[in-house]
């Protein structure tokens, strides 16, 4: 029985993931910088160094998608895809100057 669960939880997710790369990821236009405990948490999971300040963005279409930038110093910034709900990160990516 546990093995059958475990099969169709595995094809779930599968299909949630390839359902995803219909829709465009989509940002809000501004950054916010308040504390978000979904993006804290991730953050400690990977134990994540260098995130003194950060702000981020919410993807439009997810409650729990969040561009995320990190700094230590105010002037190098860091950015990270975070799902907050499963407490997934992606990255760190290096940052495009151009794109604020």
């Amino acid at each position: 029985m546990f093995f059958y669960i475990r099969n169709i939880s595995i094809i779930f997710l599968i299909l949630s993931f390839s359902s995803c790369g219909d829709s465009k990821v989509e940002y809000e236009k501004q950054w916010n910088d308040k504390t978000n405990i979904e993006i804290t948490r991730t953050l400690i999971k990977y134990n994540i160094q260098g995130c003194g300040q950060y702000k981020y963005k919410r993807e439009i279409h997810s409650d729990h998608e969040y561009l995320l930038r990190c700094t230590r110093n105010g002037k190098d910034w860091t950015e990270y895809i975070v799902f907050g709900l499963t407490e997934v990160l992606m990255g760190p990516y290096k940052m495009d100057p151009n794109n604020n």
